[in-house]
């Protein structure tokens, strides 16, 4: 599966990118300018969304009784994650093929209270 060289290259720079530098990366991208791609492409980059989002959920004890608040990293984080991976399945082939809905099956990780 060849992918045109602009999305390999945001594909490199989010798998590379630190938390922070990825929050900034993704607030950045305020609607979708990449040719559309195949999901298979993204599959690390969605990996690493769905440890992002599987360690806030331990940290926060989303799936029980969550007690502690979300620091304001943590809600941008999250955010720019869900808000790209919108923009990601909008403009991409074999959606189907997408399993971060296991991460988000909790209803209280959707809503998040952001």
């Amino acid at each position: 599966m060849i992918q045109p060289s602009q999305v390999v290259e945001l594909i490199s720079k989010l798998l590379n990118a630190s938390n922070e530098q990825l929050v900034e990366i993704l607030k950045g991208i305020d609607s979708w300018k990449w040719p559309r791609s195949d999901l298979n492409a993204w599959i690390k980059v969605l990996n690493k969304f769905d440890d992002i989002m599987d360690e806030i959920i331990r940290e926060y004890n989303v799936e029980k009784l969550q007690l502690q608040p979300f620091s304001s990293f943590s809600k941008d984080l999250l955010s720019e994650v869900l808000r790209f991976e919108r923009l990601l399945l909008e403009n991409s082939t074999n959606r189907k093929t997408f399993s971060s809905y296991d991460v988000c099956r909790s209803s209280s990780i959707i809503t998040f209270g952001i």
